[in-house]
């Protein structure tokens, strides 16, 4: 019995993990009076059983009527069971914000991805459920304008300089930064700043922030920069700033705010010492400042001539020289030494027709016309019998290469080497008969 329970156990086991699937499941934070203008976080956790072999393609789908954005942000892992079937799970959060009052319903969006069945990867792909979130507007405000929703807002601002302590001429720059949690930097919008009476204003382009935190509030920031210039002293007084803001905590409308700040501008001081120029030390540099660039422009021209010749002079004889190079190497190719190291080189590693020609060839560079007659000329019978031994391995028959003694013939060869200085010079006799014998 308990046996047939342990079979229909495996085998239920077994069935629920071949009919496991991917699938998508999505969760709206926050979803409880969601106003127009606010940003809603949208997790969606993918699953797959085992596990994923290429992380899934979150796509960025479009909702009428609202702005959807797929932050910056490491994904996150997670493990879950499900049935008795194992599943990983990777999580994006998506950040939408609603334009308008009404019902938002996410499309089915379809997300790809690869993932492990059976030791094998396969291509596994998982649907947005359907899932809705409602945006109704807050009590009291004009439905024709987008509120700005979040959860905390400041205003800070900043100074380069002391403002009460500012010359004609001088510049301030004034520093202001917006943080909203709960929110992306691009939907902060930009302040209302004011002109000031009397003062000229120049203003920079924003500089925006995501992922800060204040007051452990994650958040984004918005950096506005303000340069003012006074041209005259005076008092002058920098507008204040304001901005209205809806708190999605509490669900009412505030208001963060920067005073006004006066601004003192002194007369410029005039400059009580001035520094004359020394009209006669300059005429008197003027001439040797003059001949030193002249004796550089001097040198330079002398040192591009000699270049100049130098390197036509080069051309010119390049190929003499070269035609003399290889002349040396072929008179040393042909000389004595060199023809009697290829032979002896020959008698140590070529075969018998290797050395044969190589011995031919020193025989004539040093006068004699065989090599049978240059072993005569030596009067050494070791020599001339090593080389009938090589006639008889050339042209004879029943002799092999094996009978050949290399070293003794190199030694043979080495030994008399100089027996060419009495190499014999035969005299040519006169051919033709005698006139008038």
């Amino acid at each position: 019995m308990r046996a047939a329970w342990a079979a229909l156990t495996t085998a239920l086991m077994a069935s629920a993990a071949l009919a496991a699937e991917p699938f998508a499941r999505v969760t709206i934070n926050d979803s409880d009076s969601i106003v127009p203008g606010q940003q809603v976080q949208v997790t969606v956790d993918v699953f797959a059983p085992n596990f994923f072999t290429s992380p899934p393609q979150f796509p960025l789908f479009d909702l009428p009527n609202a702005l959807v954005t797929l932050p910056d942000e490491r994904a996150q892992n997670m493990t879950e069971t499900i049935d008795g079937v194992q599943y990983s799970g990777i999580r994006r959060n998506y950040a939408i914000v609603p334009e308008t009052a009404g019902t938002y319903t996410l499309p089915p969006a379809t997300i790809d991805f690869k993932y492990s069945d059976d030791g094998k990867f396969v291509q596994g792909t998982a649907q947005l459920p359907p899932t809705q979130f409602t945006a109704v507007s807050p009590t009291g405000s004009d439905k024709t304008a987008l509120p700005f929703a979040v959860r905390d807002v400041s205003l800070t601002q900043s100074f380069d300089r002391d403002p009460a302590k500012l010359k004609a001429g001088e510049a301030l720059v004034r520093t202001v930064t917006i943080f909203a949690g709960n929110t992306q930097a691009m939907m902060i919008p930009p302040l209302e700043i004011g002109q000031a009476q009397g003062l000229q204003t120049y203003s920079q382009s924003p500089q925006l922030a995501d992922g800060v935190n204040r007051d452990q509030i994650d958040g984004s920031s918005r950096t506005e920069t303000i340069t003012y210039v006074a041209a005259a002293p005076g008092t002058f007084q920098l507008p204040s700033i304001s901005l209205e803001w809806f708190d999605t905590l509490t669900k009412t409308t505030k208001t963060a705010s920067l005073p006004a700040v006066d601004l003192t501008v002194a007369e410029a001081q005039a400059p009580t010492e001035r520094i004359a120029p020394n009209v006669q030390a300059s005429e008197a540099a003027a001439p040797a400042a003059r001949q030193r660039t002249m004796r550089m422009i001097a040198v330079a021209t002398l040192l591009i001539a000699v270049l100049s010749a130098v390197f036509l002079a080069g051309r010119r004889w390049l190929s003499p020289i070269r035609q003399w190079l290889t002349q040396r190497r072929q008179m040393r190719a042909e000389s004595e030494p060199e023809r009697f190291r290829r032979m002896l080189h020959a008698v140590k590693h070529e075969p018998p027709q290797g050395i044969y020609a190589s011995l031919d060839d020193w025989c004539h560079a040093v006068g004699y016309r065989t090599a049978s007659a240059w072993a005569a000329a030596s009067g050494d019978t070791d020599l001339c019998c090593h080389v009938e031994q090589l006639d008889r391995l050339l042209y004879g028959s029943g002799s092999s290469e094996a009978t050949l003694d290399r070293a003794a013939l190199a030694a043979a060869i080495t030994r008399n080497r100089h027996a060419r200085q009495h190499a014999p010079r035969t005299t040519r006799g006169n051919l033709l008969p005698e006139l008038n014998p």
